[in-house]
């Protein structure tokens, strides 16, 4: 092998096992392992200069380390270009040498905050006595923690990767390889996956208790769509079929309508009071005096919503094979909804429609939150007779 080839990748040998211990260090199935363990027990109280230094740390964190992590890690993943490597060795080496060292020490920074911070430990159960904890509730913290650990995991997979496109440059002097290419343009991938992460986190910090709460629920509005979609499929009349069978799938259709006009009157709940341009969510602050607990029961009320009406679609398509099992389900399903909506009412009266500035604005969704309890109510009743018509039928 050539002399001066031996004798670059002699130094580049501490770049390349620095890769190899940035990936153990930040090992998935290690980070699961400690998110897991890390939700055991009491949770961590904090006193009120813990919470001054968290905060000061979250400004931080917004503002500097997270952002310059992002421009950091792209361009350590883009210093590592196979064909670079090739055909300049030597500098290329020396510039991943440092932008390695930026990349370590900033997300160990950012990982020992959190070791601080949770030094006891985020609850498995949200507390309903941190409502004082600003920023630092436990809802916002397991988000943020969540976030930071799906960054450094994938900066973790990247640095296997580049662990082994240097190896394969040290071995050879030839160009890249098509394997290696690849392997390259997926270590970029990974490390943009790792800045979509800590732009979360970005989000995560700087958003309202509302924000970080839509991470997690948008997927249970996604499929409270699916839901109506799949209802509305039921609709379409049977052809060909007896006059038994075509009086069962009259009744069907007629359940399935009124579930139709169920779903679309508790779905608009959630578009009035949570969607962003609405007032609430245009002039909560970062922080309210809701509790970690309270916040996580809208995002429960939004998932229970999303399984009741999930559940609802099944039973509907299983009519063929009617029995009680399915119309106790059924007829189960408005008293299961309404339960689902009462935390998030009582959060609505107590805690966010008095943050609308304007009265006259909050008079207006308080008036409108009567009307809505009344359409619900009427909708769950004409639900109810089309499933006894059809029980009898």
């Amino acid at each position: 092998m050539n002399p001066e080839h031996q004798r670059i990748w002699e130094q580049g040998d501490s770049v390349i096992q620095r890769f190899q211990r940035m990936a153990t260090k930040y090992d998935g199935a290690a980070d699961r392992r400690y998110e897991y363990e890390s939700r055991e027990g009491n949770p961590v109280k904090f006193t009120n200069d813990k919470l001054t230094r968290n905060e000061e740390v979250l400004d931080r964190l917004q503002s500097n380390l997270l952002p310059m992590l992002q421009f950091q890690t792209i361009n350590l993943f883009e210093s590592l270009n196979p064909l670079g490597l090739q055909q300049e060795p030597e500098s290329k080496i020396q510039l991943i040498s440092q932008n390695q060292l930026n990349v370590e020490t900033h997300v160990d920074e950012l990982r020992n905050w959190f070791d601080e911070v949770c030094s006891g430990h985020l609850a498995r159960a949200y507390p309903s006595n941190d409502y004082h904890y600003q920023r630092s509730k436990f809802f916002r913290l397991s988000s943020l923690k969540g976030y930071i650990l799906e960054a450094s995991q994938d900066i973790g997979r990247s640095c296997r990767i580049a662990y082994d496109i240097l190896n394969r440059a040290k071995r050879s002097t030839q160009p890249p390889s098509q394997q290696t290419n690849k392997m390259y343009h997926q270590g970029i991938l990974l490390a943009e996956k790792a800045n979509r992460s800590f732009q979360a986190a970005i989000e995560c910090i700087k958003g309202s208790e509302l924000d970080v709460a839509e991470k997690r629920w948008q997927s249970s509005l996604v499929s409270i769509d699916d839901s109506l979609r799949n209802i509305i499929g039921l609709v379409t009349p049977l052809t060909n079929s007896s006059p038994r069978q075509n009086l069962i799938q009259e009744s069907v259709t007629d359940l399935a309508k009124s579930a139709i006009i169920l779903i679309k009157v508790h779905k608009v709940f959630f578009a009035k009071f949570f969607s962003r341009s609405g007032a609430i969510r245009i002039n909560i602050p970062c922080y309210t005096e809701m509790s970690s607990d309270q916040i996580a029961s809208i995002v429960r009320s939004v998932e229970g919503v999303a399984k009741e009406l999930l559940g609802l679609v099944g039973h509907l398509k299983g009519t063929g094979r009617f029995g009680d099992y399915i119309t106790n389900k059924l007829r189960a399903t408005p008293s299961t909804l309404q339960a689902r909506f009462n935390p998030p009412m009582d959060l609505l009266l107590l805690y966010l429609i008095p943050l609308i500035p304007d009265t006259a604005t909050q008079n207006d969704y308080r008036e409108w939150l009567l009307t809505w309890s009344t359409q619900r109510h009427l909708s769950s009743e004409n639900y109810l007779k089309h499933l006894a018509d059809l029980a009898s039928s």
